[in-house]
């Protein structure tokens, strides 16, 4: 997909590899299965299968993929997911990295504070204030004003290769249906930015009434569903009934990503672009899904509050219709 550039932002795809090799003065959203920043950018959001850094960026950048390297300076944070993430490079304000294997190269210079997430995590950089490490294992040759590791659990000495394989494969695919969402939400934001910017300040608004429709709405569509199952005339009905409602419960959680990378720039100055605050406020999300038992009820509010928005707009929608009428 390939998007005209606009003033404030600079969207870049199309043929494989994607590669940025002249400078950009805007901030750039980038989608390909191998993405090469060679030429500085403003800032980057970047969503691929093998990503390369290896120029300044101006701000910040976010960015999901199998294989994340950032070998260039960045003048703002960091916010990364991926298989394998390598920095190497200085990064002036905080970083967040989310991964299998984490590396901080030797060059690697981090002005604030630096949270990482992963299986295992090698250090031979530098963090100005505190490194926060949750890992398998952690390798230490770097150095940080404040070290506080946590082990999240220790490998079995006599692993099942089959076992290793299937949690394998399900990583895999949670995490390809996880990036399948945020190009979806990033598609959704593009086609149909005043539909997404009224839906999301709805969410603001109204969560209490949002919530309670959704919850409301959902159960209703189930045993509608059921009814409609008995008879024959019914069936096809609902099934397309269940089939519209399965296409509002995927969008539901993106409507709510808006509004909580919103919300989470109150607290850090993230700007007012809306990618960058779906992006940040998704990976927030997916972050707080992991937590157990708190990220599945977090999932449910999420998704009926989402859901009820739609809901509870499309009511609106038909009412203003027979007014007109």
């Amino acid at each position: 997909m390939l998007v005209p550039g606009t003033q404030a932002i600079r969207m870049i795809g199309g043929d494989d590899p994607v590669v940025v090799s002249v400078p950009i003065d805007d901030d750039v959203i980038a989608a390909g299965g191998t993405l090469r920043v060679e030429a500085p950018v403003d800032s980057l959001i970047a969503v691929g299968g093998d990503i390369q850094v290896n120029a300044p960026v101006r701000g910040d950048v976010i960015a999901a993929g199998g294989t994340v390297r950032v070998n260039g300076s960045v003048g703002g944070k960091v916010v990364i997911a991926g298989g394998e993430v390598t920095l190497n490079g200085p990064i002036e304000r905080s970083a967040v990295v989310a991964g299998g294997e984490v590396v901080f190269g030797p060059n690697t210079t981090i002005g604030r504070d630096a949270h990482v997430m992963g299986g295992s995590f090698t250090h031979d950089g530098r963090v100005n204030g505190t490194l926060q490490v949750s890992s398998e294992t952690f390798v230490n040759r770097g150095s940080a004003n404040v070290t506080r590791y946590e082990e999240t659990g220790a490998r079995p000495e006599r692993p099942d290769p089959l076992g290793g394989l299937l949690s394998g494969i399900a990583a895999v695919l949670s995490f390809l249906i996880t990036l399948g969402y945020l190009v979806l939400g990033l598609v959704l934001l593009t086609v149909f930015p005043s539909a997404a910017l009224s839906l999301e300040s709805r969410v603001r608004e109204q969560p209490i009434p949002a919530l309670v429709v959704g919850i409301a709405s959902i159960l209703a569509v189930v045993i509608i569903g059921v009814l409609l199952l008995v008879t024959i005339i019914g069936i096809p009905i609902a099934v397309l009934l269940l089939l519209g409602v399965l296409a509002g419960l995927m969008v539901a959680g993106l409507v709510v990503a808006l509004s909580v990378g919103r919300l989470i720039a109150r607290v850090v100055p993230l700007g007012e672009n809306p990618f960058v605050l779906f992006v940040v406020g998704f990976i927030g999300l997916n972050l707080l899904y992991l937590v157990p038992i708190l990220g599945g009820l977090a999932r449910l509010v999420v998704v009926c509050t989402g859901f009820g928005v739609l809901v509870m707009t499309a009511l609106d929608q038909v009412s203003s219709i027979r007014v007109s009428t």
